[in-house]
């Protein structure tokens, strides 16, 4: 008779590639997804968890989030944060740059039980104290050696490199110069086989950068963040479409990931970029110590829960928290994934339809959930590190 430490039955399984869902199981052993038994195999549990009327997913992924908890005034503990949510790995959105990185990664990510992956920041201390003192942005500062020594140093957590372009870091100075040697020394290390996108934060532009010029530059596999900011230009044409730039990037392979934070989105342009048929291909939080548990943006499941009250249907928002995060980041099938071998990292989800819940935006936007996602059981490497008192 076949073991395993965790069997789920029941579940609704994603799949990411028709965005659909079928009824399934999932059996978990030493800390990976394994295979079914076969119809007429007898098998037993440690654990048996019956997932009726529950999304069964790979664990959530936090593609975007602050997690320099100790060394910085953005960061939140990712292990607050996280498994409540059905988060297994978050990624630090370059709260830190080649030269305090290895603190950060002493003090804080080798601590955590979620999985905490990282962006290193082009500027050489990151975003470390944001609000009070921004990141150097002159390119001739960015230092290429001494982030590549970063990238060897700790090649399974760096996953790629972080530039915010706005009115606090570029000035009137720079322009796209910063943009533009950020991107040559990406295209250095990818030469050198290191995986190296660019992740773009667009918001707020100066006068002397526009989101066509960026979006023109940007290459495949590299990320433009906060897709539906509301502060100065925004990704919709004077007609309401979306930029022919951005469309033209998105055939090039860039990337778009929605990054709601607390500011950088609104249901108006949700609903806006969803009629024109411009979905984003990741969701994550953006959340800061200051935005954690507050409205009116706290977690990855309420940024989900925006996209649900804003028509986005359900699978192609599971996929933006699993599949496609993952496959960004170049680690699928090993996380984002149920298939056999990878992480035994599991997200198990209720659409709660029980009470209506009001849901808001910082621009005056509000909507109704007749339903939303309610995660039920988080597990993270085969141990269960969140469960719903009933459940």
């Amino acid at each position: 008779m076949e073991h395993f430490d965790i069997a789920i039955t029941n579940g609704l399984l994603l799949d990411s590639d028709r965005l659909s869902f079928s009824n399934g199981f999932v059996f978990l052993k030493d800390g990976k997804v394994v295979s079914s038994p076969g119809p007429e195999e007898a098998w037993e549990a440690d654990q048996i968890i019956d997932a009726q009327e529950c999304y069964v997913l790979p664990g959530l992924i936090d593609e975007h989030a602050h997690f320099d908890y100790q060394g910085s005034n953005l960061g939140v503990s990712a292990d607050i944060l996280c498994p409540p949510s059905g988060v297994t790995t978050a990624v630090d959105a370059g709260s830190t740059g080649c030269d305090n990185f290895d603190l950060f990664y002493r003090a804080n990510i080798s601590r955590y039980v979620t999985q905490v992956l990282s962006y290193i920041n082009v500027s050489s201390f990151g975003v470390h104290c944001s609000f009070h003192q921004e990141e150097n942005l002159d390119p001739r500062d960015f230092d290429a050696s001494g982030i590549e020594a970063r990238f060897r140093a700790h090649p399974s957590t760096i996953r790629g490199m972080k530039i915010r372009l706005d009115q606090s870091t570029l000035g009137e100075k720079y322009s796209l110069a910063s943009l533009e040697q950020c991107l040559r020394i990406s295209e250095d290390l990818q030469k050198k086989g290191i995986h190296c996108p660019v992740i773009v934060h667009v918001a707020n532009l100066p006068s002397s950068v526009s989101i066509d010029s960026i979006a023109s530059l940007l290459r495949k596999g590299d990320l433009f963040v906060h897709v539906f900011q509301n502060k100065g230009e925004t990704i919709f044409d004077t007609t309401g479409q979306v930029r022919e730039s951005l469309v033209k990037a998105r055939k090039r392979g860039v990337l778009f990931d929605a990054c709601n934070g607390r500011i950088h989105w609104s249901f108006k342009h949700h609903e806006q970029a969803l009629a024109c048929g411009f979905l984003p291909d990741i969701i994550s939080s953006d959340i800061v110590i200051a935005s954690a548990y507050q409205k009116p943006g706290f977690s990855l499941v309420h940024a989900m829960n925006t996209f649900l009250a804003s028509g986005f249907n359900d699978a192609v928002i599971l996929r933006a928290v699993t599949t496609a995060p993952a496959k960004s980041l170049g680690l699928y099938p090993r996380i984002g994934s149920l298939e056999p071998g990878a992480q035994a990292d599991v997200s198990i989800m209720k659409m709660d339809e029980t009470s209506p819940v009001s849901v808001f935006d910082r621009w005056g936007g509000k909507r109704i959930l007749r339903r939303y996602f309610k995660p039920m059981l988080t597990i993270k490497n085969g141990k269960t590190v969140f469960r719903q008192i009933d459940f």
